[in-house]
């Protein structure tokens, strides 16, 4: 399972876990 790069509004990517 291969999840896409999520980033918050900073542009800082978050880990899977994190939220906005």
């Amino acid at each position: 399972l291969v999840l896409p790069e999520v980033y918050d509004q900073d542009g800082n990517p978050l880990r899977l876990g994190q939220r906005y």
